[in-house]
């Protein structure tokens, strides 16, 4: 077990990767042959952390770790003012959000991590002041080698006793979730990418 416990770590290949971030353009890479891209959107629900209730969807760093033939890879990349995150030519492989780093307002970053259960992933505050991208344990349900790795829309829920729900969305259509008064149109990641960018070649 311990040796085992070991190779896992030595196997990992760090990667940090700003694919986009708040405020900037994304740009679009044309699609290199036997590599894969992941797209997914974020959207976070500020419930009362330092008396804040507010939504976020812009800046917050998504920490994604990948199994793939070449090992295991973590990359970080930022939601642009939207929500959405796209990494591309990534090695084919499993993916999955291992967790988001968020500003939640005036400066307050929250961490979200997450553990893999037999009823799936489940997501709590992390105690470190960054997610790892280390998983223990893959889904079953997480498909491999596919080009396209669509991880939906993550709605998380955080609240100042260190709460954390989390569900995902294929779309959002003017929907009001927990914030009074907040109502979300979100559409699906692969979507959204193909009508901001019609000339892409990812999703043809």
């Amino acid at each position: 077990m311990h040796n085992r416990f070991l190779c896992f770590f030595c196997s990992v290949l760090v990667l940090t990767i700003c694919a986009c971030s708040a405020g900037s353009q994304i740009e679009m890479e044309s699609p290199r042959e036997g590599n894969s891209v992941v797209i997914g959107a974020v959207l976070v629900e500020n419930n009362g952390i330092n008396d804040n209730f507010i939504p976020v969807r812009s800046g917050i760093t998504a920490v994604i770790t990948g199994n793939t033939e070449q090992g295991i890879e973590g990359y970080r990349v930022r939601t642009n003012d939207d929500g959405y995150f796209i990494l591309q030519n990534v090695p084919p492989g499993k993916y999955v959000l291992k967790g988001i780093e968020a500003d939640v307002g005036f400066g307050n970053l929250v961490y979200v991590s997450s553990t893999v259960r037999p009823d799936g992933v489940h997501y709590i505050r992390a105690r470190q002041d960054r997610v790892l991208y280390t998983v223990q344990n893959w889904p079953d349900f997480i498909p491999d080698g596919e080009r396209v790795v669509n991880m939906d829309i993550n709605y998380f829920l955080l609240d100042r006793s260190g709460r954390v729900i989390h569900h995902p969305y294929t779309t959002l259509q003017n929907q009001s979730l927990n914030l009074p008064g907040e109502s979300y149109t979100m559409t699906n990641p692969k979507n959204y990418f193909n009508q901001k960018f019609p000339e892409n070649q990812w999703f043809k």
